[in-house]
């Protein structure tokens, strides 16, 4: 299918919130509806005190704007209330479904334009957007939060310019977790190959993004479908071969984030290991644990 070329770009940081991490994720809805979320989160940003007022407001935008027919807007606004919610909240799953058939519907697309690659006992969701005259083909894949359907932006930024873009969910991400039931890998070659086959890929450049980015530079270099790649945090830095005690912070922090059922994280710097100065500069000592198993996980 040929992906919807969405011309408005949003760029810029505005101060929405004294809390960083919360100011980040709201500039993040706004970024990705082109700045047209920007007024509606102006409205509300005073009043975000506390996660159930959140999924309380930005529900009630999401309304306002499917009255007025934004689609678009409304999916992020659902998405912005789904965020933070628990993986065992009975509300989640809908908020998440609902998201995705909006964003889908505000560019004429529908579940029958995602594909579901066979991947061990389940599937990854993959969405390809075909160029006119393509150079070449770019994987693109998001990082530890984001939904494939969020960077749509950047796919058809990319199939613009002359590319064909394949979008997936790895192990851990999006409906590959949530749907599929899926746990994170470390391995990020396997759903990569998995991909490149289903496609029947030759040669391509991955783009991963946020903590895909850090899973990109894991791959195996000698791989032979991997024409280029690029990664978009700094995340990479901590996946260099000197940083050996770095990788192995990540993969056990992986290793307890994506299994299934609730997480417990006792230490806030646990959130981002990677990128924090503690696991860059080898002391990385605490263990995180996880409800599903108490015993910690080795460093």
């Amino acid at each position: 299918m040929t992906g919807t070329n969405l011309t408005e770009q949003h760029v810029g940081i505005h101060h929405l919130h004294d809390d960083v991490s919360i100011n980040f994720q709201l500039n993040r809805w706004v970024a990705w509806t082109g700045g047209a979320a920007l007024p509606d989160i102006r409205s509300i940003a005073s009043r975000l005190t506390d996660f159930a007022t959140s999924r309380r407001l930005f529900l009630r935008l999401a309304e306002t704007a499917l009255a007025q027919g934004d689609l678009r807007r409304a999916a992020f606004h659902i998405r912005a209330a789904e965020f933070f919610l628990r993986g065992d909240d009975p509300e989640k799953a809908p908020l998440r479904a609902r998201f995705v058939e909006l964003l889908l519907r505000s560019r004429g697309m529908n579940d029958s334009d995602r594909d579901r690659v066979p991947f061990g006992a389940g599937w990854l969701p993959a969405y390809h957007f075909d160029a006119h005259q393509p150079k070449g083909t770019v994987l693109v894949f998001g990082g530890f939060d984001s939904y494939i359907e969020e960077l749509f932006p950047v796919m058809d930024a990319l199939s613009t310019h002359g590319w064909n873009v394949v979008g997936f969910e790895g192990p851990g991400q999006g409906g590959a977790l949530e749907e599929a039931g899926l746990p994170f890998v470390v391995e990020w070659e396997r759903p990569v190959a998995a991909i490149v086959d289903y496609y029947g890929l030759t040669e391509v450049t991955l783009l991963g993004i946020s903590l895909g980015a850090a899973s990109r530079s894991a791959l195996p270099r000698s791989n032979r479908a991997f024409a280029a790649s690029s990664a978009t945090t700094p995340f990479s830095t901590s996946w260099t071969p000197a940083s050996a005690k770095s990788r192995r912070c990540c993969e056990a922090w992986w290793q307890v984030w994506w299994r299934p059922g609730p997480t417990v994280l006792p230490t806030p710097w646990c959130i981002a290991p990677c990128a924090t100065a503690r696991c860059l500069s080898g002391g990385c000592t605490k263990a995180c644990t996880s409800s599903v198993s108490t015993a910690p996980v080795p460093i």
